[in-house]
């Protein structure tokens, strides 16, 4: 121990891994700082403060420096102190508990020292049978403590039941299931599902773990034959021609997807027809999906004129139909390019129908006029500002600019024109700036044009 000054500490519990505790004796200095000499304890080596606390990082020894402040002036009192060290008890890792088992837990410590379990005992070994957190505290003949926490888990035996051995037929799919939460499974074939679909005579077996804990069970399943019902594959009607479904099986029983219970069915509609066949225990069943179609129908519309470039589609689809146009295409539609006749023959297995339609391709213009000046000054002469089009396909968007930037007037649709207002009242006199963008076609294009300009306006 060094000690200088008139200051003095006391400290209490010097168990490693225990908190240390240091309190000020002896004066009342305006400030205090400690340095505990552990510098594997990085910027926890240092604190202030009258009473303090630390954890050292290891059981040896240390040389404590106080140094308490009054008026500016230092007073130190340095003291070494061992830290002591404590019984690390080891209760191992976390485990499970098979139904039925129990496990011995030792804390590995030596066994002249004081033991206190969870449950209050006091012997240096613990039984466990049950789920739980076990608790050891263990100390030593210096006051030190150890302590060590295990959970113990209990884990039921799965218990599986397959059911009793039975007998189905065969095409039925019987799903043996074998789950149980958090588990895994061998059945008989190597496979490892949950679940196991049987569909062959045999015997079926299957364990389920769960946690290291095993349980099996196993059942015998055999499959009986069937009736054999076909009726072919799935097919398209033409409307208004039923189709005969014939089931007739020898001491059969019938039951049809409506519930009726005739050896035949007629199908009118289209649908999903099924029938149960059933000839003692077993069942034979078979589907059939009917789709339902009509002769086709062609209507491609009146003669028409276009300008060159305008997109017109014509549509000759019918369901279920395949078609053939007078330039060899075979879509269900077609986007005429050039004038003349085009003509369509659609059919499917109920008919056939054709059209045709004349198709006449003009070159259009597109002309815009913008004028430079309008006088919104009620005489009903020039009252708005408007452009004017003669273009086909026609949009656009009209946006008027004053002279500081604020836009004053937008719209997108032609039909509507700037009245020289802005916000509500009356714009004023000057020249405005104006951006139009429009769309059209023109002499057998598509354009896109952006026109910039002034526009006065004159009261």
């Amino acid at each position: 121990m060094i000690w200088a000054g008139t200051s003095d500490f006391s400290y209490s519990d010097t168990c490693y891994s225990a908190t240390t505790q240091f309190n000020l004796i002896s004066t009342t200095p305006d400030s205090v700082r400690w340095d505990f000499g552990d510098v594997n304890s990085g910027t926890a080596n240092f604190t202030s403060g009258t009473f303090t606390t630390h954890i050292f990082s290891n059981p040896t020894s240390y040389t404590i420096t106080m140094i308490a402040y009054t008026g500016g002036i230092g007073d130190t009192c340095r003291k070494t102190i061992q830290i002591l060290t404590s019984p690390q008890p080891n209760l191992g890792s976390n485990f499970n508990l098979c139904e039925g088992t129990t496990q011995l837990l030792n804390p590995g410590t030596s066994n002249t020292f004081n033991y206190l379990w969870s449950d209050g005992s006091t012997g240096i070994n613990y039984v466990v049978d049950s789920t739980e957190e076990v608790i050891v505290t263990v100390t030593d003949a210096q006051g030190c403590i150890g302590i060590d926490t295990v959970n113990a888990t209990w884990i039921q035996i799965p218990d599986v039941n397959l059911g009793a051995n039975a007998s189905f037929c065969q095409g039925q799919n019987i799903t043996l299931n074998a789950f149980w939460p958090n588990a895994t499974y061998l059945w008989q074939d190597g496979s490892t599902n949950s679940g196991l679909v049987a569909t062959t005579t045999g015997n079926y077996i299957v364990e389920v773990t769960d946690a290291g804990c095993t349980g099996t069970d196993q059942v015998d399943l055999i499959f009986d034959p069937v009736p054999v019902i076909n009726f072919g594959n799935d097919t398209t009607l033409c409307k208004g021609i039923p189709l005969f479904l014939d089931a007739t099986t020898p001491n059969a029983k019938y039951v049809w997807q409506d519930g009726s219970t005739n050896a035949y069915y007629f199908v009118y509609d289209p649908g999903t027809y099924s029938v149960n066949v059933q000839v003692g225990a077993c069942i034979g069943r078979d589907t059939l999906v009917i789709d339902q179609q009509e002769q086709p129908v062609v209507e491609l519309g009146e003669d028409t004129i276009l300008c060159y470039g305008q997109p017109y589609l014509l549509n000759a689809y019918n369901y279920g139909a395949s078609y053939q146009w007078s330039d060899g295409s075979t879509s269900s539609t077609i986007q005429p390019n050039q004038p003349g006749l085009y003509y369509v023959l659609a059919k499917n297995q109920c008919g056939s129908d054709a059209d045709s339609v004349n198709v006449i391709l003009e070159i259009c213009n597109c002309l815009v006029y913008i004028p430079t000046a309008f006088s919104p000054n009620r005489d009903n002469k020039n009252e708005t500002f408007n452009y004017s089009y003669n273009c086909t396909d026609f949009t656009a968007n009209f946006t008027i600019y004053n002279r500081i930037g604020q836009v004053v007037f937008s719209s997108d649709n032609p039909d509507i024109a700037w009245d020289g207002s802005f916000n509500g009242k009356e714009a004023t006199e000057g020249i405005y700036y104006y951006v139009l963008k429009y769309k059209g076609y023109d002499s057998g294009s598509f354009i896109d044009i952006k026109r910039k300009g002034y526009v006065t306006l004159v009261r």
